[in-house]
């Protein structure tokens, strides 16, 4: 079984997600080695991600905020999509009238998440530290950030007591004009001396995939080609959406796998990661990351 948060191996798309940690009275916490899944189709414009982080903090409560385009749905899912993934690459080396909208509070995966909108950063800043959390400068600059995009940002809260703590993997499904994996951390949260890193694997019907930062392919400052691709097979396709606990016609009708390992995180980007289908890999074979 993997271990999926760790008192000494810490991170959390709000999810993430390559997000903001948050502590009660500013402790520090610090975003390690992560290991995420974006599943997204194009034709239905759905994303589902699945996070498995680490964080490092002294304090006995922490959560962290993830952002996403749109309301997700929260929802557990099992360690077992892992290990379905990973079999692929075993050869490989609209705006609001409120300020503050609370959309929605679930429990699940030993998290209480609370899936937030807002338009003013100060009224989303007062309710944060209304609920026992500090928001420093750099915290309040990554706020801004989503709200100027009018995006969704879910709180996650888990309270870490004993100081190892273990919870489970968390899913989010929400509408995505363009596949996305978070990735912008406020620089308080950046500052690991812990195993960092990010592996991400991509579920999708794109057959070949560009990365870049932001969500404009040709703005984007870098760009890559995928290290690892497979098509999937129907079986597991089956059991990937049995595993998320949705109908098979909701993943893609054909999929791809694409991975990327040891990926950078956290870094000093302030935006996301971002995804872009490709008809050639020859046109991206001089770009690296």
């Amino acid at each position: 079984m993997r271990g999926p948060l760790v008192n000494l191996l810490i991170l959390a798309p709000l999810t993430s997600f390559a997000c903001c940690g948050v502590t009660p009275s500013g402790q520090p916490i610090e975003f390690g080695k992560q290991e995420n899944i974006v599943i997204y189709n194009s034709k239905t414009k759905t994303e589902f991600f699945i996070r498995n982080a680490r964080f490092k903090t002294v304090s006995k409560d922490f959560g962290f905020i993830a952002p996403t385009p749109s309301a997700p749905e929260i929802f557990g899912v099992s360690d077992e999509i892992f290990t379905t993934f990973d079999r692929y690459f075993q050869s490989f080396g609209r705006g609001i009238k409120e300020p503050l909208t609370i959309v929605n509070v679930t429990n699940v995966g030993g998290y209480q998440a609370t899936v937030l909108r807002a338009t003013d950063s100060k009224v989303l800043t007062k309710w944060l530290n209304d609920n026992n959390y500090a928001v420093s400068k750099g915290i309040t600059e990554w706020l801004d950030h989503y709200i100027k995009k009018n995006w969704y940002l879910t709180a996650f809260k888990i309270v870490n007591q004993a100081e190892v703590t273990e919870s489970g993997i968390i899913g989010m499904k929400f509408k995505t004009e363009v596949a996305f994996h978070p990735y912008y951390v406020p620089e308080e949260n950046s500052t690991v001396d812990i195993e960092g890193g990010l592996n991400c694997s991509l579920l999708s019907d794109f057959e070949s995939v560009r990365r870049s930062i932001g969500p404009e392919p040709t703005e984007a400052p870098r760009v890559v080609l995928k290290d690892f691709a497979a098509p999937v097979d129907e079986v597991d396709l089956i059991k990937i959406a049995s595993l998320l606990k949705v109908a098979r016609s909701e993943l893609p009708a054909t999929a791809y796998i694409q991975m990327w390992k040891g990926t950078p995180f956290p870094t000093a980007d302030k935006d996301d990661l971002f995804f872009h289908p490709v008809k050639s890999l020859f046109s991206l074979s001089r770009f690296t990351m």
